[in-house]
């Protein structure tokens, strides 16, 4: 993965009437206002996000009648301007054309870094190996040295009899 790429497109709804209540009711700290009849008529048509409600409301956060004046201002803009989902077809035909691009800009670099990572990767295996091996000879010098003793305290306790 690289940074930029999108490999899943998620549709995210548009700010609704409701979604909108929420946000005033946290950033402006109010139930209702006499501009909300007119919110709730065009908010549906205007196709904005909740993203946009929101950034309007904090830059007004101190007045709730500047920022729903403001806020009714943009709506009425965005409800004016075309707006339409690309299609299918089209989306299908750019998201190729863009994975192409992608894949044109620098194999070269992606096979070095593969590389890069395959040596990383043995190197490492080679490590724990040597690791390993160093403590399997310690734990077999640990119980040889473990049996001995006990054989030199059985062999005692034999003579002690």
């Amino acid at each position: 993965l690289r940074s930029g790429r999108m490999d899943v497109h998620i549709f995210m709804s548009y700010c609704t009437f409701h979604a909108f209540k929420i946000l005033v009711a946290n950033y402006l700290r109010i139930q209702f206002h006499h501009l909300f009849s007119e919110i709730e008529q065009i908010i549906d048509d205007a196709h904005v996000t909740p993203a946009d409600v929101s950034e309007i409301l904090i830059k007004h956060r101190g007045d709730p009648d500047g920022a729903l004046e403001n806020l009714v201002a943009e709506l009425k803009v965005a409800k004016e301007r075309p707006w339409t989902l690309p299609t299918e077809e089209e989306s299908t035909v750019e998201d190729v054309e863009e994975e192409k691009r992608a894949l044109e800009e620098n194999p070269e670099e992606e096979d070095m870094e593969k590389n890069q990572l395959t040596q990383d990767n043995r190197e490492k295996t080679e490590k724990l190996d040597k690791i390993s091996s160093k403590a399997d000879l310690a734990v077999k010098r640990d119980l040889s040295e473990y049996y001995i003793e006990e054989h030199e305290k059985f062999q005692k306790a034999g003579k002690a009899d």
